[in-house]
């Protein structure tokens, strides 16, 4: 396994995992018809619209790591940033 910054070039491959993991990790809590409106195109769309976004700025403090197997086919992703809520765990 490797793990490395998210490029562009990535946002199909995070489309088909974030896609995939959504519908199947609500399979049985969401109608069919529901996990169908969640397409492959649209959160491709998405991802590199957020990827560009990450490219282009110079003060974002948020990062986006995937990790690939050895056929660096993507298995996973990871994304954080500075925490938001001004509320640090106990």
């Amino acid at each position: 396994m490797s793990i490395r910054e998210a490029e562009l070039r990535d946002a199909a491959a995070l489309a088909r995992v974030m896609v995939d993991s959504f519908r199947s990790a609500h399979r049985n809590h969401l109608p069919e018809k529901s996990l169908m409106k969640l397409t492959y195109e649209e959160s491709e769309r998405n991802w590199a619209r957020t990827l560009g976004e990450l490219s282009e700025s110079t003060e974002s403090k948020e990062c986006l790591f995937v990790a690939t197997n050895d056929a660096c086919d993507l298995i996973g992703v990871a994304r954080g940033g500075p925490e938001r809520s001004s509320h640090p765990l106990l």
